[in-house]
């Protein structure tokens, strides 16, 4: 259900939108995302169903043009974020709680 379009009437706003987070390695199955890009927090929300594998690590891809100042990360279970920022990613390392299956990672810009 996702709009997916580039426009370009003489180099419009909606360029920069085509390059936008998203989930390179995800240790789950997808069940919803938000990319927000006009929103002062530029908010991106990933939601997961993490399923039991050999690694319960997510790789994000979070282009640094939309969040020049840094940003923020939230996660449902408190799990570990490393931000790698020569590579552009985001490592969630998610943590196992019995009968929880249901992930969530926020990235937020920090200004």
């Amino acid at each position: 259900m996702e709009d997916f379009s580039i426009w370009n009437a003489c180099l419009s706003f909606r360029i920069p939108t085509a390059v936008r987070p998203y989930a390179m390695v995800l240790a789950g199955r997808p069940v919803a995302v938000q990319w927000k890009p006009f929103s002062r927090g530029k908010r991106f929300v990933l939601d997961f169903d993490a399923v039991p594998a050999a690694s319960n690590v997510s790789l994000i891809f979070v282009p640094q043009m939309h969040y020049p100042s840094g940003f923020k990360t939230w996660t449902s279970d408190g799990g570990n974020v490393y931000h790698d920022k020569r590579l552009q990613t985001v490592e969630y390392t998610h943590k196992w709680t019995l009968g929880v299956k249901r992930k969530r990672l926020v990235i937020t810009a920090s200004c």
